[in-house]
C-alpha cells in the first residue's frame, strides 16, 4: 500500500507512519521542514521518502501528490495527521487571524490534498483517514476556533465519503480525545495524568499507538464497508455527561 502520511515526524502522525511502515507499506512522509521529514524517512527504512511541503500553501496538495507519484507510482492511503493548531480566546475576543487561522491549518489542508489526490485514490479505489478531534463533537470555552475548525473537518469528510464513494474510496476521520502527545505537554506528570485517567470510564488517557491502531483498521479490509464515519478514540470521556451535570446525584434524576 502507497500512504501519504502528513503530520508524520511526531505525535499520532509519528505513530501512523511507523505503524504503516513496519507492516511493509510505502510511506511519504510530508514534512513543513525538509530535513526533519528526510530524517524521519531515513528512520522508516528504506520503503519511506520524504516531501517538503508548507500546509497553508495553494499549491500544498499538487506538491505532496506530485512526489508521491515520482517516489511511489501512485497513491492508496491518505492520512491526514497535520494542521492542528489550537489559538486559545474566548468568542469575544479572539481575532478574526486566529479564527482564520484554525481553519487555514485545521481544515483546508485536507481539502487540498484529497482533491489533488483523487484520481490516483480513484485509479486505485484508495481511502482517506482525517483526524480529527473529539472537539468537533463538544465546545471546549477558549478554544471555539480550534472546535469549529474541526468540526468542518468532520463534515468535510462526510460531504468526501458522499460524493467519492461511488468511485470507490472510502473517506473517514478518527477524533482523539486525551491523548499523551507533545501537544498535551501535562501528560508527562504522572500525577495529572492520574487525575485526568480517573474521570474517564477506561481509566487511562489514550497513547499516539491507540490512533494508529484505529487507522490501519480503516486501510485494511476492516473497513472496507464503513465510510463517512467519525470514530472517537476517548476512553468513553463522551458517556460522562450526564454524571457531570448531576445526573446521577437523585434516583430518576434526568
Amino acid at each position: 500500500m502507497r500512504c501519504i502520511v502528513t503530520g508524520s515526524s511526531g505525535g499520532i502522525g509519528q505513530a501512523i507512519a511507523e505503524q504503516l511502515a513496519r507492516a511493509g507499506n510505502d510511506v511519504l512522509v510530508v514534512d513543513r521542514d525538509a530535513r526533519r521529514g528526510a530524517a524521519m524517512a531515513r528512520a522508516l527504512g528504506p520503503k519511506a521518502g520524504a516531501v517538503a511541503a508548507e500546509l497553508t500553501a495553494p499549491d500544498f496538495g499538487t506538491v505532496v501528490v506530485a512526489a508521491a507519484r515520482e517516489q511511489m507510482g501512485g497513491v492508496d492511503a491518505l492520512v491526514s495527521a497535520a494542521g492542528t493548531i489550537a489559538p486559545e480566546g474566548r468568542m469575544e475576543e479572539l481575532s478574526s487571524d486566529k479564527w482564520l487561522q484554525s481553519f487555514a491549518i485545521n481544515t483546508t489542508p485536507l481539502f487540498l490534498l484529497a482533491q489533488a489526490a483523487f484520481s490516483e485514490l480513484k485509479a486505485s479505489r484508495g481511502a482517506i483517514v482525517a483526524i480529527s478531534s473529539t472537539s468537533a463533537h463538544h465546545p471546549v470555552p477558549g478554544l471555539g476556533g480550534y472546535s469549529a475548525s474541526k468540526a468542518a473537518l468532520a463534515m468535510l469528510v462526510k460531504q468526501l465519503a458522499l460524493e467519492w464513494g461511488p468511485h470507490g474510496i472510502r473517506v473517514n476521520a478518527i477524533s482523539p480525545g486525551p491523548t499523551a502527545t507533545a501537544m498535551a505537554p501535562a501528560y508527562a506528570d504522572p500525577a495529572v495524568r492520574a487525575r485526568r485517567a480517573a474521570t474517564l470510564p477506561l481509566r487511562r488517557i489514550s497513547e499516539a499507538e491507540d490512533i494508529a491502531n484505529a487507522v490501519d483498521f480503516f486501510l485494511g479490509s476492516g473497513g472496507r464497508g464503513i465510510a463517512g464515519h467519525d470514530l472517537v478514540i476517548d476512553g468513553g470521556m463522551g458517556l460522562t455527561t450526564m454524571q457531570l451535570s448531576g445526573a446521577n446525584l437523585g434516583r430518576g434524576a434526568q
